[in-house]
């Protein structure tokens, strides 16, 4: 549903040293996260807000001058999600149908 992606530089940087950073950070933000490899990050959030649950993974790499991360952000609708649209749709449907109505029979 939604995806946006980002990379980052910055000079040379230990990742021992960092990926603690980033975990602590990415926890207290309420996701779930994973170190899959001293290279990657994953994680979810343990809340779903609005039907949509939000996740990421964090790539980084190293070339001995600098260190890149790639930051890959998306959202995938939950099962709520889906239920609120379409009690929505059958909801404002027919008052959407009653006002278009009413407005052109002015």
């Amino acid at each position: 549903m939604f995806d946006r992606r980002e990379g980052m530089r910055y000079e040379a940087s230990d990742l021992e040293k960092i990926n603690p950073h980033i975990i602590d950070f990415w926890t207290r933000w309420g996701f779930h996260v994973v170190q899959l490899s001293p290279y990657e990050i994953r994680g979810e959030s343990y809340y779903d807000e609005m039907g949509i649950k939000p996740r990421f993974t964090l790539t980084s790499h190293t070339d001995g001058e600098n260190t890149y991360f790639n930051l890959t952000f998306d959202a995938k609708i939950t099962s709520g999600g889906i239920t609120g649209i379409i009690l929505l749709g059958i909801f404002f449907w027919p008052v959407a149908l009653a006002l278009g109505f009413y407005s052109h029979s002015k």
